[in-house]
C-alpha cells in the first residue's frame, strides 16, 4: 500500500466515525421520506449532502494534509522521502479526505436508493458528482502547495473560496443540471446536459489532478517541463470555444474564434502563474546559463511557468490579428477579438515583467502587492485622474482605446513593455554583477 496512503488513513479513520456518519445519514434521510414520501426531498438532501461533504469537508481535508505539516515542521522529512510525486499526490487526494468520502458515499447510496433515477441516470449523476468532488479536492490540494511554495496562505484560502463559490453555484441548480432530458449546443451540435457535465467535469478533474501532481513535483525540488501547462491551454480553450455558437466545419470564423480564446486562456493562465509562482532572480539566472550552455531542456525546466503560457498567448495574440476581425460584427465579442488579443496579451506581459521587476529590487514587503498597487494606478487613477486636470488628450497613453482603436493599443502598450523590459533587464544585470563580485574588489 501506498505509505501516505496508509498514514493519513491511520490519522483520518476511527470506529467512531464509521459507525457516527452512516447513523446520521440514514436518520436524516429516514425523517425526510417521513415528511415528503415522494422522495423528491430525499434527493436534494443527498445531493446536497453529498456536496457539502466532498466539496467543504472534503477540501479542507485535503489542503490541511499539507498545511498541517508545514504548521508542524514535519514537511522537510516528508521531502526527504523516496515517494513518487504521483504516489505523494494521491495518498493525500484519498487518504486525507478519506472520512468525506465515507460521508459522501453513504448520500449517494441514500441518493440511488431512493428509486427517483433509472440506473443509466443514477450513473450518469454519480460519475458527474465524484468527478466535482476530485476537483474540488485537487484545486485545494494546488492552492495549498502554491502557499507552502510562498510560505503563506494566501492562495490555500483562494482556492477554499473557488470551491466555495462553486458550491454556491451548483447547490441551486443541482437538480436542473441532473435533469435527464435538459440539452446544450457544443460546436452547434446539440448534446444531453448531463452526460456532457459528466465527461467534461471527470476531464477537468483529471487535469487537476496533474496540476496538483506537478504542483507537487516542484515542492518536493523534482524538475518538470511546462508541458502540461500548454496542454490544458490548448484543452481549455477548445473546450470553452465549443460554446461560442460557431460551427465546427473548418472555416475562417472558426480559426478566428479558436486563436482569440487560445489567447484568453493563455492570459489568464499566465496572471495566474504570474502571481502563484512569480520568478526571481535565481531562477531566471539558472534558465540564462542553460540557454547560454545549449541545454535546452533544462532551460524549459527552469523558465518561469508565467513566461511559457505568456509567449503562447502573444503568438495566439498575432495569429488573431493577422486573421483581422469581422466589420459586421463587434470586436468585443470572443470570436472577433481580431487586434484586440494582441492588446490584451501585451498588457498581461508588461503587468507580469512589473512583478518580476519588483522581485528583483523589492527587499521588504511582497512584490505581488507592490505590483498590483503599480497595475491600479496605471490601469485606473490615472486615467480617472488626468481629465480632471484637463489632461485628457494623455488618458490613452495610460488606458489605450482597445475596442475604438487596437491597433493604437498595440502601439501604446508595446511602448510600455520596452520600457518595463528595460527596467527589468536592468535590474537583473544590477543583481549580476553583485553576485559576480568578489571580496575586497
Amino acid at each position: 500500500m501506498n505509505p501516505e496512503l496508509e498514514r493519513n488513513l491511520w490519522l483520518e479513520v476511527s470506529l467512531h466515525k464509521l459507525l457516527l456518519i452512516p447513523a446520521l445519514v440514514f436518520a436524516a434521510a429516514a425523517l425526510v421520506h417521513a415528511t415528503d414520501p415522494t422522495g423528491i426531498g430525499v434527493n436534494k438532501l443527498a445531493m446536497t449532502g453529498f456536496l457539502v461533504t466532498t466539496m467543504v469537508w472534503g477540501s479542507r481535508q485535503a489542503a490541511n494534509s499539507v498545511l498541517e505539516e508545514a504548521r508542524s515542521r514535519t514537511w522537510d522529512i516528508q521531502r526527504m522521502c523516496a515517494l513518487s510525486p504521483w504516489r505523494m499526490t494521491w495518498g493525500k487526494l484519498l487518504g486525507a479526505t478519506a472520512m468525506s468520502w465515507y460521508a459522501g458515499l453513504c448520500c449517494l447510496l441514500v441518493f440511488v436508493g431512493s428509486g427517483g433515477a433509472d440506473l443509466r441516470h443514477g450513473v450518469e449523476v454519480t460519475v458527474l458528482v465524484l468527478a466535482v468532488a476530485v476537483l474540488t479536492h485537487a484545486l485545494s490540494l494546488i492552492g495549498a502547495l502554491v502557499g507552502l511554495h510562498r510560505g503563506e496562505g494566501l492562495q490555500s484560502r483562494f482556492a477554499n473560496l473557488l470551491v466555495v463559490g462553486l458550491l454556491v453555484f451548483l447547490l441551486p441548480n443541482v437538480m436542473n443540471l441532473i435533469d435527464p432530458k435538459a440539452t446544450l449546443l457544443w460546436f452547434e451540435t446539440p448534446l444531453k446536459r448531463l452526460p456532457f457535465a459528466a465527461v467534461a467535469a471527470t476531464l477537468f478533474a483529471a487535469w487537476a489532478v496533474l496540476g496538483a501532481t506537478r504542483a507537487m513535483s516542484m515542492e518536493l525540488k523534482i524538475a518538470t517541463r511546462p508541458d502540461a501547462w500548454l496542454a490544458f491551454c490548448v484543452f481549455a480553450g477548445v473546450f470553452i470555444t465549443g460554446f461560442s455558437g460557431v460551427a465546427p466545419e473548418p472555416s475562417l470564423p472558426l480559426l478566428r474564434c479558436l486563436c482569440a480564446t487560445l489567447c484568453v486562456t493563455a492570459i489568464v493562465q499566465s496572471y495566474i502563474a504570474g502571481f502563484s509562482y512569480p520568478s526571481d532572480f535565481i531562477q531566471m539566472r539558472r534558465a540564462e546559463r542553460a540557454v547560454a550552455a545549449i541545454h535546452y531542456r533544462r532551460a524549459l525546466e527552469e523558465l518561469p511557468l508565467w513566461s511559457v503560457s505568456a509567449a503562447f498567448a502573444l503568438i495566439m495574440g498575432v495569429l488573431t490579428a493577422a486573421l483581422g476581425a469581422a466589420p459586421e460584427l463587434t470586436n468585443q465579442r470572443l470570436d472577433n477579438l481580431g487586434p484586440v488579443a494582441l492588446a490584451g496579451a501585451l498588457m498581461m506581459l508588461r503587468d507580469l515583467m512589473l512583478l518580476s521587476y519588483f522581485g528583483m529590487t523589492q527587499r521588504r514587503g511582497t512584490p505581488e502587492g507592490t505590483a498590483i498597487i503599480y497595475i491600479g494606478i496605471l490601469d485606473g487613477l490615472l486615467p480617472a485622474l488626468l481629465p480632471q486636470i484637463g489632461l485628457s488628450s494623455f488618458v490613452p497613453a495610460f488606458w489605450p482605446p482597445f475596442f475604438s482603436a487596437p491597433l493604437t493599443a498595440i502601439v501604446i502598450l508595446s511602448v510600455h513593455c520596452a520600457v518595463v523590459l528595460f527596467l527589468a533587464l536592468r535590474a537583473y544585470r544590477r543583481l549580476e554583477a553583485g553576485l559576480n563580485e568578489t571580496p575586497g574588489e
